[in-house]
């Protein structure tokens, strides 16, 4: 699956896709908008990473949770470094 098939499938058909073999990425309504949520990751360290290669992360109710933007080019840039790293 491209980088930009893993985009449509989340975004025009919000399907679960995995992207490597611990994380996953899901179509979330967050705050009354949908994000791209990263699922799966383990403690500071490899949130760190992910914010390293473009995600970002926020505290809600007391948990950290990773998003990648919905903007097509920034999506896919991100989609890409995660699959590569």
């Amino acid at each position: 699956m491209s980088d930009r098939e893993i985009y449509q499938s989340l975004i025009e058909h919000k399907q679960k896709v995995n992207l490597t073999e611990n994380l996953t990425l899901v179509n979330s309504l967050v705050a009354g908008e949908n994000r791209i949520e990263i699922i799966g990751f383990q403690g500071k360290s490899e949130l760190d990473l992910l914010k390293s290669l473009g995600a970002f992360g926020e505290i809600i109710q007391w948990k950290a949770r990773a998003f990648i933007s919905t903007k097509v080019e920034v999506a896919l840039e991100v989609i890409k470094k995660i699959r590569a790293n």
